[in-house]
């Protein structure tokens, strides 16, 4: 949660914490952002909470395509470490 707060919503500690956000359109990285911020309440709430529980594995699903989209991206540029969440 906390890595996509600071993509959707700060852009400069974003950019200082990882070298690939310089590189590509900052609208990119707030889409990221908020996908993970949406992905994350949606895994947890809509069960949580026995609204629409249907939407948790929507989210799961969702996440995991961001998850996997990142990790492409991220092997394409060799950037290993970024994998692992460093």
């Amino acid at each position: 949660m906390y890595s996509g707060w600071l993509k959707a919503f700060q852009y400069e500690k974003a950019k200082a914490s990882w070298g690939w956000v310089k590189e590509v359109p900052k609208g990119l990285v707030f889409f990221i952002g908020l996908a993970e911020l949406l992905g994350g309440i949606g895994v947890i709430l809509p069960q949580a909470l026995d609204i629409m529980p249907l939407l948790t594995p929507l989210a799961a699903t969702g996440l995991a395509t961001v998850v996997l989209f990142g990790a492409i991206f991220h092997i394409a540029r060799k950037e290993y470490r970024e994998l692992v969440g460093h």
